[in-house]
């Protein structure tokens, strides 16, 4: 029964696509229109509201012929259908996770109540309203393009105009039916799977309910998030708290990803491969967790960046699965990694108000999962006492020599050197850059194993050997006409820049795309306060308490990860096409490139973050850039990045950037960027030489140090910038009294762009060597 109630919950709403495609009364069979008085509610007036009901029960008209056979076509049809008038237990289960999903307690009104046209009311892009800064959002109008998902659609535009979108809706309406009949997949979770990705391509921008003040979540993550509640709903043995809600990540992800030796060979499809592999082991523990429970994927109401949150029942079974999870991957990463990776796996019991009130409830889960992350392997530990063998790896009396060249921690078993781990890295990195799909099996009948004996495969094309897979994982979220393989989407950013032959550009060529200086630049960035706008940011200013729903979260989640793992990857690829990706998904990314056009990355990234947030001020990216050479250590770049981040994150009000050592909002940077262009004008026109740079870049230091320290015995070095300017430079043409126009005004230590000289210098001083 899970499994018809699973899917009449998640189709329960789609007759609301149905409803906005045709005009009122049509398109309704005789069989729909005779269920009027049976499930949709009567006022005292007479009035039957809630007519969305009849399209679709009219939907499940449509798609009978297709449904699997495990499925019983009338049984799920009144599940979905019945939910303003339940029939029965199973019915109001699904009632009962509608308003759930939406933290509404009572019914709404129907939109025939409310003024105005409904097939006329677009998605609202709910990082507009976010609010953590004691504004309400942004005031202009934006919406959302309706039609199905794309990298470019997911940005919102200004509404000039109300007009009407039944046109766009019956693309979507005859879309949807036509996509669902050619899917033929027998067993009843993996057709669900499918059915949960086909849903989000088609109706990720369209509005769940055109009644409320703000229409800024998503029909698909409320349909969703509502099946995953009647799932719970129906199977949970705990009445009080029916719900556990599970959080699982990994830690230690850096520095296993960059622990490849320089040196040992194909460091760009290492690092490529461990990335993606880490990825992998979160997805394979949330899709494990879910296959013990045979739970379907409707459960993972988030997955992003290694991290997973599973809302799942509260029985004794879930409980079982969860322990066995976590210690089973807690041996397996000590075993296989020696600690050098963790797994942070936590849950909580949660009640029906929990749910209504989801961002407090995840904060509370995320404190335990936080505490977690600082106990490390306690779940090892003997609680008889210390076993110092169980935390030892196995003694190593051989050569150094014979220690793999990349890890250093295991036997070589190749001709390279290298150990089995260390040579897969390279070989997933390799496979993965040219890929589209990733199968995955509860069986180790693949080409890479994962723990529990799980395993998963890359491939760019669909074959027939993908038909016994459990789930085939789709890159891009393309949506396919006819299949009989189970999929699933997760966007996943794996753009790397390729040779002629296919292969990866290795470093050296990377930096050698640089002009100047032949270095690499790093670019790590991230989303300011994210954690506080998930806890506070959806609380609303005014009375409506479904500000804080778990619909409402899950559609803020999905958004962000399309902007970072989708619309990302064909930005590099077109804008920026010798970007290497370490990874890029979930609020934060790191990029390797060129270093000047690392720094041209960054500016852009920025202007597409602010327009896909509708400039609202409560969101910020903060970055950091390091230079290095393509010889130093990947890890020494990392942390150089690191320090540059964590230098813009303590700027007040953080939303910045540093760079060569100085921190800088993102309106200056575009401006010391513009000053040194400018001057690298002057110095490929004769105007200046590099001597007079260094100089400037001299009198800059010294005034940065004044800044720093108040130290006024620094300031003498006005007087020698005015004496240098003065002797040295120019000004019998134009240009040269340009530039020496723009150069004397820094002999002001209050003009306002003081703090930008130190930066422009150096960036220019990479920029001409």
């Amino acid at each position: 029964m899970y499994n018809q109630i699973l899917l009449g919950a998640l189709l329960h709403d789609i007759g609301k696509v149905g409803q906005r495609s045709f005009s009122s009364g049509s398109g309704l069979s005789k069989q729909s229109l005779s269920l009027k008085e049976y499930i949709c509610p009567q006022d005292k007036k007479g009035y039957r509201s809630h007519l969305h009901v009849l399209y679709t029960n009219e939907f499940f008209e449509q798609i009978k012929e297709f449904l699997p056979d495990s499925f019983s076509y009338a049984e799920i049809a009144n599940l979905a259908s019945y939910h303003h008038r339940p029939a029965d237990k199973n019915q109001e289960i699904i009632t009962t996770a509608d308003r759930l999903s939406s933290a509404l307690e009572r019914e709404a009104l129907e939109v025939a109540d409310i003024p105005g046209d409904f097939r006329a009311v677009p998605l609202r892009p709910v990082a507009n309203y976010i609010n953590i800064k004691n504004s309400v959002g942004n005031s202009d109008d934006y919406i959302l393009p309706l039609g199905k998902y794309s990298s470019n659609s997911i940005f919102p535009f200004r509404l000039n105009e109300s007009k009407g979108l039944q046109d766009s809706y019956m693309e979507i309406w005859n879309g949807l039916i036509e996509t669902i009949s050619g899917a033929s997949i027998k067993d009843p979770i993996k057709y669900t799977n499918t059915l949960l990705s086909i849903l989000e391509k088609y109706l990720w921008a369209v509005p769940s309910a055109t009644n409320v003040e703000i229409p800024d979540i998503s029909l698909f993550d409320h349909m969703k998030t509502t099946s995953a509640i009647a799932g719970c709903l129906y199977l949970a043995e705990a009445s009080k708290e029916p719900f556990v809600l599970a959080a699982g990540e990994f830690g230690g992800i850096q520095k296993y990803i960059f622990n490849p030796k320089p040196g040992s060979g194909q460091l760009a499809k290492a690092i490529r491969g461990r990335s993606f592999k880490v990825n992998t082991l979160s997805d394979s523990a949330a899709f494990t967790i879910l296959h013990k429970l045979n739970l379907a994927l409707s459960h993972m109401v988030l997955s992003a960046g290694g991290k997973f949150l599973l809302l799942l029942p509260n029985n004794d079974k879930t409980i079982r699965a969860l322990t066995q999870t976590k210690q089973a991957l807690h041996e397996w990463i000590l075993n296989e990694y020696f600690g050098e990776l963790r797994f942070n796996l936590e849950w909580i019991e949660a009640s029906k108000s929990d749910i209504k009130d989801f961002p407090g409830t995840l904060t509370r889960l995320n404190d335990s999962l936080l505490d977690s992350s600082l106990r490390g392997l306690i779940q090892l530990k003997n609680p008889q006492g210390w076993e110092e063998t169980k935390w030892l790896g196995p003694i190593f009396e051989g050569r150094y020599e014979d220690l793999c060249r990349s890890c250093q921690s295991k036997i070589a078993e190749n001709e390279r050197s290298l150990c089995a781990d260390c040579d897969n890295d390279r070989e997933i990195g390799s496979d993965f850059a040219r890929s589209n799909f990733q199968s995955f099996s509860f069986q180790p009948d693949l080409k890479y194993k994962l723990p529990f004996d799980t395993s998963f495969d890359l491939r760019s094309k669909i074959s027939e050997n993908e038909r016994s897979a459990d789930i085939v994982i789709e890159f891009k979220g393309e949506i396919r006409q006819k299949f009989d393989t189970p999929f699933f989407s997760i966007l996943k950013n794996n753009y790397v820049p390729l040779t002629e032959d296919g292969s990866i550009l290795d470093f050296e060529k990377i930096a050698g795309q640089s002009n100047g200086n032949k270095q690499l630049g790093y670019l790590k960035a991230d989303i300011d306060n994210l954690g506080y706008i998930f806890a506070r940011g959806l609380a609303d200013s005014g009375n409506n308490s479904d500000r804080k729903s778990i619909s409402r979260l899950a559609t803020l989640s999905r958004s962000l990860e399309y902007f970072f793992s989708g619309f990302i990857y064909y930005f590099l690829k077109n804008d920026y096409p010798h970007t290497y990706t370490v990874f890029s998904g979930g609020d934060d990314l790191l990029f390797i490139g060129p270093w000047d056009k690392i720094f041209a990355l960054a500016s852009d990234l920025h202007s597409k973050f602010k327009e896909f947030t509708c400039n609202n001020n409560s969101w910020g990216l903060s970055a950091g850039i390091a230079l290095a050479g393509h010889h130093t250590p990947l890890l020494s770049g990392l942390e150089m990045a690191n320090r540059s981040l964590s230098a813009s994150k303590k700027l007040a009000g953080k939303d910045s950037i540093t760079a060569f050592s100085t921190t800088l909002k993102w309106g200056q940077f575009e401006d010391a960027l513009s000053q040194a262009e400018n001057l690298i004008g002057w110095y490929n026109n004769g105007v200046i030489n590099s001597a007079k740079i260094y100089r400037l870049l001299h009198y800059a230091s010294q005034l940065d140090d004044f800044r720093q320290s108040g130290n006024t015995t620094l300031l003498r070095v006005i007087p020698q910038m005015i004496y240098d300017l003065k002797r040295n430079w120019q000004e019998r043409e134009d240009i040269q009294r340009q530039a020496k126009a723009w150069a004397h005004a820094y002999t002001n230590p209050e003009y306002k762009d003081s703090p930008l000289l130190s930066f422009i210098c150096q960036y220019v001083i990479n920029k001409i060597r």
